[in-house]
């Protein structure tokens, strides 16, 4: 992050992708090492840059291009999904629900003209909501949500649900830590001289 920070490229709007995609995968690094709340900290960073590069405009997708209503929603599911997710996962179930149903919301809306890619997604949010309200003991409106996932989902779509899921990061139950490098070691751009301080750089001259 210090280096986006460095390089001005989370001011470019032609960069907004990039400097979205470094801080969710920040978020996934920490909530696999299990700090939840930098992790949530660093998603909400993103999401908050991703609906600021879509405006509002994915509430109207009859009015958009198909390559520029595609380029839109590409990062739509996964962001929002680990968003609800983190949330959930570290106590603030309400608000994980918000995004939730937030997210359910505009994949209604695009489905009809991204068709069954977007179905799946949609399908897949269902049944993500329609856990997380079994979790909270709101059996029946669990119920009703996970009949509309199973409606919803197009036939042969399986393996896609499948894949879904295995795009989550399982929160971390063990601390981790690394040491940094020395900063002469992160500069240099040649082979360091040997240094007795620096167990990364030098193992080639012992």
């Amino acid at each position: 992050m210090a280096r986006l920070a460095e390089s001005d490229l989370g001011d470019d709007p032609a960069a907004a992708y990039l400097a979205m995609d470094v801080e969710r995968l920040v978020s996934d690094c920490r909530w696999a090492a299990g700090r939840a709340e930098e992790s949530v900290g660093y998603v909400y960073a993103a999401k908050s840059r991703y609906d600021d590069i879509v405006d509002g405009r994915l509430a109207e997708p009859a009015r958009l291009s198909p390559a520029l209503l595609e380029r839109l929603a590409e990062p739509l599911f996964g962001l929002y999904r680990d968003m609800a997710d983190r949330l959930a996962g570290s106590g603030e179930s309400e608000v994980g629900l918000i995004t939730r149903r937030r997210l359910i919301e505009l994949l209604g809306g695009l489905a009809g003209r991204l068709g069954d890619p977007v179905r799946v997604q949609l399908a897949s949010a269902l049944a993500d909501l329609a856990r997380d309200l079994s979790e909270l003991d709101r059996v029946d409106e669990a119920t009703a949500v996970r009949v509309e996932a199973d409606a919803l989902l197009p036939d042969g779509s399986e393996t896609a649900v499948q894949d879904l899921a295995r795009g989550t990061v399982s929160l971390g139950t063990q601390a981790i830590t690394w040491a940094p490098l020395p900063q002469r070691c992160r500069t240099l751009r040649r082979p360091p001289p040997r240094c007795d301080d620096c167990p990364h750089c030098c193992d080639q001259d012992r």
